[in-house]
């Protein structure tokens, strides 16, 4: 989801009536409907907090393997010594 749709959508699903429950009694697959972008919603929402630190990690993850990389090489100069 980009943003630009994000921002139309928040008009409806801010309306008090767009709810599952409420649609469920009016249609079933309205219910759905709205469910689905309910939950689209969140996910994006949601996905702006986990991405940065998912690159957080990555980039930690690759620190993390060259210090250990040159950890290995000291241990093993080490054990030569």
């Amino acid at each position: 989801m980009d943003p630009k749709r994000v921002d139309k959508i928040q008009p409806l699903i801010t309306n008090e009536n767009c709810t599952v429950a409420h649609l469920k009694g009016i249609n079933q697959v309205a219910a759905s409907l709205c469910a689905w972008v309910l939950a689209m919603d969140k996910y994006y929402n949601i996905s702006l907090v986990v991405k940065p630190k998912q690159e957080s990690l990555a980039i930690a993850e690759k620190e993390y393997a060259a210090l250990s990389a040159e950890l290995n090489i000291k241990k093993e100069n080490l054990r030569i010594v």
